[in-house]
């Protein structure tokens, strides 16, 4: 039981750490000065192309590992109200 435990662990550890390496990995298709790491409810989003002065696209973007890469219930909200189109840009002006 301890050692499930403890392998369990490792993985848990092991997946926080690579979700924030990611970046850096070879296969990682943009410029890891692009993406932002916030962890919850996505891992990053991607400014793709604003470290050369344009913008190509924003990515949201959730980093997976192990056998399933299953979504959780709130990354699968966040991801169908992207996929609807139900993002926008505000400004928050603090008049203080």
């Amino acid at each position: 039981m301890r050692q499930d435990a403890v392998k369990k662990s490792e993985a848990v550890i092991r997946g926080k750490v690579t979700e924030h390496l990611i970046p850096y990995f070879p296969d990682f298709e943009y410029n890891p000065k692009d993406a932002r790491f916030l962890g919850t409810p996505v891992d990053f989003i991607i400014f793709d192309g604003l470290s050369e002065g344009e913008m190509n696209k924003v990515v949201f973007a959730e980093v997976k590992s192990g056998k399933t890469g299953a979504l959780s219930q709130r990354e699968k909200l966040v991801k169908e109200c992207i996929n609807r189109g139900k993002v926008s840009y505000e400004i928050i002006h603090n008049k203080e």
